[in-house]
């Protein structure tokens, strides 16, 4: 169950801190809004790697594609032609 605090609970930061677990964030809401969430890091370490990853397939993928339009150059000729 998320648990949802107004922002007004941070001056009790360490009761707030305590409800923060790698599996539930907190949610913190301004004018009755959802407008922050506080989180363990390690889940922030994890999306910056699962989304490296994705742009890395993306990548990929894109320059398959590009190679089977336009072709594609050896690497001996990209040797001598960038070296």
């Amino acid at each position: 169950m998320p648990k949802i605090l107004p922002v007004s609970e941070l001056t009790k930061y360490n009761r707030v801190l305590n409800n923060v677990t790698y599996d539930n964030p907190v949610y913190l809401t301004k004018d009755g809004m959802i407008k922050y969430i506080i989180q363990d890091i390690k889940v922030q370490k994890e999306y910056e790697e699962t989304k490296a990853m994705l742009t890395l397939l993306l990548n990929l993928k894109e320059g398959e594609l590009s190679s089977k339009d336009k072709g594609y150059i050896n690497s001996e000729d990209v040797r001598k032609r960038y070296l």
